[in-house]
Order: C-alpha cells, then structure tokens, then sequence
C-alpha cells in the first residue's frame, strides 16, 4: 500500500501480519508494521513499529526503530 506523505513523498506500508522476503527499494519511505526478511533500502525514511520485525539491511536517510 502506498499513500503520500506530508512532504509529497511516497510512504509505502508492510501492515501487521504481512510477510516480505527479499529486495524491496523505494524513492519515497517505508513503514514497516509487519515482517521483513531481507533488504530495505529507502531514499527517505524507515520507521519500524513496535511490532515489526525486519531481518535484513537497512539503508535511508533516517531510520525510525521501535521494534526489533
């Protein structure tokens, strides 16, 4: 799902209970409420929720954590 953000950027979302495997590259940020295994890389942000869960790399601009 992706919505635009205060600033006119992309924000893409990984919702509770969705699982990604693999690559995943935007030009905007991410939000991450459910599980990522694998790579992230944003040209924004990365914010990670309390239960999401990312096994991987992650490169941005700024990174957000409060999960794991």
């Amino acid at each position: 799902m992706a919505a635009k953000s205060e600033n006119g950027t992309e924000l893409n979302l990984i919702t509770p209970g969705t699982v990604f495997e693999g690559k995943l590259r935007t030009p905007g940020s991410i939000r991450v409420d459910g599980k990522v295994v694998g790579e992230i890389t944003a040209t924004q942000n990365v914010s990670l929720g309390s239960a999401g869960d990312i096994d991987g790399n992650v490169s941005a601009k700024n990174v957000t954590i409060g999960g794991k």
